[in-house]
């Protein structure tokens, strides 16, 4: 059922390989004006933080002052048959008092769309390289990038073909390779084989009706052993009004893990979306989808969410949701509230100022431990002149846990100087 080793990482190096083929042939056609567009921008940040403890310790904290210098670049090129974003950030973060914690690092965002047979054969590839928490139960911040944080690196390639059999019908069928990679010894690093196939019918101007089915092959280093898993679901997209637009989508999984037999899985989505020409914006959205830990293997995430925004010159918005975590190869579930608030107001054209709070509570299991975490955030920005920004920023998170030890609360102060060429 499984792949072996050598043939994932046979399959990886190809992959790679082919990825590297692919930018020689886009910078190729982007050398040359007549054939691409291309548009490029880059940025440097300078951030001074004043951090009042830097290890989110519960007791004995310990302050420091942080500077960290961030040169990031973007490109866009469109050739006509290969569309590629590039967004890339790296980071040097100096400690004055504490200069073990002195960091490098990058995050990368990068995707292409290249038109290999018009009209019937695309490639899609996809590769993020990005720094997030190991565990949530775990306590982190994400202003402080040492603390319980992962490199995870997900590399995407996915050939497939797509054909309009008739103004109303479109056919997709194809094969996605997802190669997921931290730099932890207890993380868990992951490949998914799938292949899938999609049909979508208009029936009227207002209603569309879809069918699915897939079926990815999982390898796990960590979990014990990785599953297969075929996929089946039917869904319709309706525009109610032109500001109204109602999706829905339901279909089951049938699991056979290399552990522990064979499972059966529903999922659904079923969401409401209404944006008014006014600014006005409200989204209702329940749903059941499988997702993948960085620890602890996939799991069913089943999220109820309403967000209220408002888009007049002050911009506001509102979202309750409520999340449970049910993981499929290990015995534990967890639950999240969370609200949260903000407002955007821009007093002059040069100026704008933002406000932010959250409040959530985490019930995780296996230990049973109740978590408490609220945070307020607000920010400054001025436009000194064209493409220089000044921005001084304050951020607060309070940790509350049944175990002690997990609990902590920091307060962040930043001066940030941003300019773009």
């Amino acid at each position: 059922m499984q792949t072996t080793t050598a043939q994932t990482d046979a399959i990886i190096t190809t992959i790679k390989r082919s990825l590297l083929l692919l930018v020689v042939v886009v910078l190729t056609l982007g050398a040359s004006p007549a054939f691409a567009r291309l548009k490029s921008a880059y940025t440097l940040e300078l951030r001074q933080d004043f951090n009042d403890n830097i290890y989110l310790s519960e007791r004995d904290k310990i302050n420091d002052f942080v500077t960290q210098v961030t040169p990031s670049l973007k490109f866009d090129l469109n050739t006509g048959l290969v569309e590629a974003d590039l967004s890339y950030r790296f980071y040097s973060r100096f400690y004055s008092s504490n200069s073990e914690e002195n960091q490098k690092g990058h995050d990368l965002k990068a995707k292409l769309h290249a038109t290999a047979v018009k009209k019937l054969f695309y490639i899609d590839v996809e590769e993020a390289f990005m720094k997030l928490p190991r565990d949530p139960r775990i306590k982190t911040n994400e202003d402080e990038t040492n603390i319980n944080m992962v490199n995870e690196n997900i590399v995407t390639v996915s050939p497939y073909l797509e054909k309009e059999f008739s103004a109303k019908a479109t056919g997709r069928a194809g094969y996605i390779f997802t190669n997921v990679e931290h730099d932890g010894d207890t993380t868990n690093d992951y490949t998914y084989n799938t292949f899938f196939a999609a049909l979508s019918y208009m029936l009227s101007a207002k209603l569309t009706a879809s069918a699915d089915y897939s079926f990815s092959q999982m390898d796990s280093d960590i979990v014990d052993g990785g599953f297969d898993r075929h996929s089946l679901s039917a869904g319709a997209a309706y525009k109610v009004t032109p500001e109204v637009a109602l999706k829905i989508n339901a279909g089951t999984a049938w699991f056979d893990y290399e552990s522990k037999g064979k499972d059966q899985e529903p999922f659904w989505n079923v969401e409401l979306d209404k944006e008014s020409k006014k600014g006005a914006g409200l989204n209702v959205r329940y749903s059941q989808s499988f997702e993948d830990s960085v620890s602890f293997g996939a799991y069913t995430e089943e999220k109820a969410s309403m967000k209220v925004s408002y888009g007049g010159k002050i911009k506001a918005s509102a979202e309750i949701s409520y999340m449970e975590e049910d993981y499929l190869q290990i015995d534990r579930s967890d639950k999240t509230k969370r609200l949260d608030l903000g407002i955007v107001w821009r007093p002059s054209p040069a100026a704008m100022l933002s406000l932010m709070t959250d409040s959530m509570v985490r019930n995780f299991a296996n230990p049973d431990e109740e978590v408490r975490r609220n945070g307020a955030a607000a920010s400054l920005r001025y436009r000194v002149k064209k493409d220089i920004y000044l921005t001084g920023r304050y951020r607060y998170v309070e940790r509350d846990s049944d175990i002690d030890s997990n609990s902590y609360d920091n307060n962040i102060y930043s001066l940030i100087a941003t300019a773009s060429f």
